[in-house]
């Protein structure tokens, strides 16, 4: 038998049998090609799976060596009832549940089966990278490095690998940053410092957002360079964290500032909070990122002393006057500039986290006592605020200023489990007339939502709300079914029955 070699030089027309194969490997290839009746055919293909072969041999040998294998897991894995629930809830209307089975899952110590990673990587969202993190297991933090897709919950990965920042993605730099600045601050400041220039100035706004990890005085002289970039961004994002650093000279400045602008009077039989805004822009601001020119709709005065005042703490106006927020709330909303200052408020907690300050502004503006601050939707003001009241007070806004449930479709992200034990039922009572008409804001996927946030206690209840006579809505069928679904779930865990909280 000849040679494929012998073949391709002597011609087909003197081949008197069929070339053996050059390699063992192309064999069953080999014999599915037509020596006989169109041998011109079969040599070409031939040539054509030899060449082939070639080069992906070159290139395997030229690409990069494979990545080490993960290492051998030691938790053990959901239950198999459990994870054969993972396809319902990563697609379609069930898919607010998957955070509460990655919940279960971490807390009972279990990981995810090698066979659902890929899906659940897929589908996750950064808001559930923290449980996602507990349930990953070994198998499951290798293929997160391993997919760029995936990189977006890099940041659930506790260990970077060492040259992320000079050789990852976005992402893993980020990543990478994260973790150093929560380990060794100072040394992640020097790397950043190190090639600031060379960053596009998108990156540069999300590096400095990350030195609110361990933000010290040390990291003061770098800030402040940042104060005279020239993407805005960079600039107001240093402002924000030396208006935040106690000791800085830029938040000494602003709250020295803000003192000025603000006086407190107190006469025989009254008492007045007063706003003098400065007369004119002062040169010196610009060297701080304080803008000169203001937006459309507020005037150069009001603008300028907006900026002084939400980068200054409520509670050192707290200290000074020695007077409690509402009542200061209530002093600044009878005066010429009350607006402004409660909107000035307002900002300031983006910087100064407050709760009762949040607390009362909320409720002010859900009462309709004061319009959101310029430019902002009333449910853009519940989004900033609610989170920053303490769980209770949560509650209490949403329970008490329900507006035929409306409120409560929106803040259900926001709840958190019900300190006290009645509040779930009333809860239950504001949301079932659009579930029984089928008008939910946002449809089944926040009908679903909905049943995550309730006891599975009140399952008989709350099929008795949502019913009538005509037949159950999408919305409310989707919302029973979740709460069966939750029930399940819980069952597959071996978890206790009872009242069930997220």
């Amino acid at each position: 038998m000849p040679s494929f070699q012998q073949t391709v030089l002597l011609g087909t027309e003197r081949m008197s049998a069929p070339p053996t194969a050059p390699h063992p490997a192309l064999a069953p290839a080999w014999e599915l090609l037509d020596w006989t009746s169109d041998r011109e055919r079969a040599l070409l293909e031939g040539l054509a799976l030899v060449g082939g072969t070639r080069t992906a041999a070159q290139l395997s040998a030229q690409g990069p060596a494979l990545p080490a294998g993960a290492t051998a897991e030691s938790a053990a894995e959901a239950p198999a009832a459990a994870a054969a629930l993972l396809p319902q809830l990563l697609s379609g209307d069930f898919r607010p549940l998957l955070g509460e089975w990655l919940a279960l899952c971490g807390s009972r110590g279990l990981i995810l089966p090698p066979l659902a990673l890929p899906r659940v990587l897929a589908a996750a969202t950064r808001t559930e990278k923290e449980a996602l993190a507990a349930v990953l297991g070994e198998r499951g933090r290798w293929l997160l490095r391993q997919n760029p897709d995936w990189h977006n919950l890099l940041a659930a990965d506790s260990a970077p690998p060492d040259n992320a920042w000079e050789e990852g993605s976005p992402a893993e730099r980020l990543a990478w940053l994260r973790a150093r600045r929560r380990s060794a601050p100072e040394a992640a400041r020097l790397a950043v410092q190190k090639g600031w220039a060379s960053e596009s100035a998108d990156f540069r706004e999300e590096l400095l957002a990350l030195f609110a990890e361990n933000l010290g005085l040390a990291d003061e002289p770098f800030l402040v360079t940042c104060l005279g970039d020239r993407r805005k961004g960079a600039r107001q994002g240093a402002q924000r964290l030396l208006a935040t650093l106690d000791g800085s000279a830029l938040a000494t400045r602003l709250r020295e500032r803000a003192a000025r602008l603000v006086s407190y009077q107190k006469g025989f039989l009254s008492k007045k909070l007063e706003l003098e805004p400065p007369a004119a822009f002062d040169p010196a601001w610009k060297a701080d990122a304080l803008e000169e020119k203001a937006p459309a709709g507020l005037g150069e005065k009001a603008f300028w002393a907006q900026q002084i005042l939400s980068c200054a703490p409520f509670q050192d106006l707290r200290a000074r006057t020695q007077l409690d927020t509402e009542t200061l709330c209530n002093l600044a909303s009878k005066g010429e500039w009350g607006e402004l200052l409660l909107h000035s408020w307002f900002l300031s907690l983006d910087l100064f986290p407050d709760a009762e300050l949040a607390a009362d502004l909320l409720r002010r503006v859900l009462a309709g006592s004061l319009k959101p601050p310029h430019g902002l939707q009333r449910h853009a003001v519940v989004e900033r605020l609610l989170p920053l009241c303490p769980v209770a007070e949560r509650w209490r806004l949403v329970l008490d200023h329900g507006e035929e449930g409306l409120l409560a479709w929106q803040c259900l992200h926001l709840l958190g489990e019900a300190p006290e034990k009645g509040q779930p039922a009333r809860l239950l009572a504001l949301l079932a007339p659009a579930l029984r008409q089928g008008t939910v804001p946002g449809g089944a996927p926040q009908a679903v939502l909905a049943a995550r946030h309730l006891p599975l206690g009140l399952r008989e209840e709350a099929a008795r709300r949502v019913h009538r006579d005509e037949g159950l809505t999408r919305t409310a069928d989707c919302f029973l079914r979740a709460l069966d679904l939750r029930a399940t779930l819980h069952a597959s865990f071996n978890v206790s029955k009872g009242p069930l909280h997220p």
